[in-house]
């Protein structure tokens, strides 16, 4: 379902659906101070919410600020993504290579993410990556290559942040 992301200022709400440590965060913070005023983005951080029921309460959330912002980031657990297919809500998918592991570790060290997080990366790093890969449902997949964040891709997806 790849589309050109010139397509993307034709969209009500563009989902960026984004595998941990890309640079979610980052890229909310550096385009909120750009644009101060500008209440378009949000960085909706999965952590933040009761996992009894998850994703059910994730989804429900994101699907209430799709009025209200042009673009959010979300999570990419594989569960958030099928609840999104299964309503028929359009993402993006970004991720890092699979041979990438080890600096992505490296990168939640430096951000201090929990140790119990770290682990859990290190486990499952293969299987959700692959994941990722398997994804049929994302309209555009961006995989990132060694030292590339979200923020590096910018000018082709975030377009529509700047579009009145």
């Amino acid at each position: 379902m790849a589309t050109n992301a010139n397509n993307l200022n034709k969209m009500t709400t563009q989902l960026i659906s984004a595998f941990p440590g890309v640079g979610k965060t980052h890229l909310y913070n550096c385009l909120t101070q750009t644009n101060p005023n500008q209440t378009a983005i949000k960085d909706t951080d999965s952590s933040q919410f009761d996992k009894k029921d998850f994703p059910n309460n994730y989804i429900k959330s994101i699907q209430q600020d799709m009025s209200n912002y042009k673009l959010i980031l979300v999570s990419s657990h594989i569960q958030v993504r099928q609840k999104l297919q299964a309503q028929q809500i359009p993402y993006y998918l970004v991720y890092p290579h699979k041979d990438l592991k080890q600096a992505y570790l490296e990168r939640y060290k430096q951000r201090n993410s929990p140790t119990g997080f770290i682990q859990l990366l290190k486990e499952n790093w293969d299987d959700w990556i692959c994941s990722c890969e398997q994804d049929t449902y994302a309209q555009h997949k961006v995989l990132l290559a060694p030292d590339e964040y979200l923020s590096t891709h910018e000018s082709n997806f975030f377009s529509a942040f700047y579009q009145d």
